[in-house]
């Protein structure tokens, strides 16, 4: 809140970001811009990126009681990476030995001056879906910012150049009402399906169990299963059938009530303040036509 560049930010929205951390003992400093809570939790890149599965991901996640820092600024001197001159791989690329040669006279072991570099751990932070809907008006496809990634972004290009004359303007024009109501009913609807799906998913891994332990016994030894085994492996398939049915059901009952809250809310948001003008219009309208009407009888007594 304290830098120009994210000050006047409201919202920003990074879908898989990753984290920054100072190493030990570098003489360059970083600033966090962008950080989490203390409820956070790092996760492989590969296991997020292989088309991942929400609810595993949740089941996976451990708090750590760490703040991540996901954008900062890096400022101070910084050394280069190639001590000893350029790359050998980039010197033999060159054409000849004079290229060669300018390359290795160019090359600084030090920057001459202080960085100011800005790093994003996010690199679809621009990517529409992310901070932007797309809407018609009056013909035309408007882009209708719902979060700030382009402005910090704008607000970065603009710092590292040195023009401080519109950052601390960008963002505030951004208006974000969220429906916190349904936010929370939401979040209250899923913690109750996880636990419902825990308690169905571990009754049907133990009828699931029991079964593949009857049928070990049958392969292994060779008996065959008696009538009444038998039967109780028919009654576990059953009762899991109906298990599976119950869960869809919790599923389905869950998603109708946020549903139904949502839809409600959106009317009252939408209809209420007009309820209301017309209303408080109604009543000033009576009270003034009461206020005339005896008017005009102290006129005629």
């Amino acid at each position: 809140k304290d830098d120009t560049l994210t000050s006047q930010l409201q919202r920003l929205v990074l879908s898989s970001a990753g984290a920054f951390t100072a190493k030990e003992g570098a003489k360059s400093t970083l600033e966090p811009l962008v950080f989490t809570s203390a409820n956070s939790d790092l996760m492989s890149a590969f296991d997020v990126s292989q088309q991942p599965n929400p609810i595993a991901l949740r089941d996976k996640f451990e708090s750590q009681d760490t703040v991540y820092t996901l954008a900062a600024r890096l400022t101070g001197p910084v050394s280069s990476a190639f001590p000893d001159g350029p790359p050998e791989k980039v010197l033999e690329a060159q054409a000849d030995d004079a290229a060669r040669e300018a390359l290795t006279a160019a090359h600084l072991r030090d920057a001459k001056t202080p960085v100011n570099i800005i790093l994003i751990g996010d690199v679809d932070m621009l990517a529409d879906q992310n901070w932007a809907q797309v809407r018609d008006v009056a013909g035309e496809r408007v882009a209708v910012p719902t979060a700030n990634n382009a402005d910090f972004f704008i607000n970065a290009i603009d710092n590292v150049r040195g023009n401080q004359g519109l950052v601390s303007l960008r963002g505030r024009g951004l208006t974000i009402r969220p429906f916190t109501v349904i936010d929370e009913m939401r979040a209250v609807a899923d913690n109750q399906f996880r636990a419902k799906e825990q308690e169905l998913l571990g009754r049907i891994s133990e009828m699931e169990q029991t079964i593949e332990k009857l049928q070990r016994e049958e392969q292994s030894t060779g008996v065959l299963l008696t009538s009444q085994q038998q039967a109780e492996i028919d009654n576990f398939r059953v009762e899991m059938l109906s298990l599976r049915r119950e869960l869809r059901d919790v599923q389905l009952s869950l998603r109708k009530n946020v549903e139904t809250l949502e839809r409600e809310v959106r009317l009252i948001n939408i209809w209420a303040v007009p309820l209301l003008v017309a209303l408080l219009a109604i009543v000033l309208a009576v009270v003034r036509r009461i206020r005339r009407a005896r008017y005009h009888r102290a006129v005629l007594h």
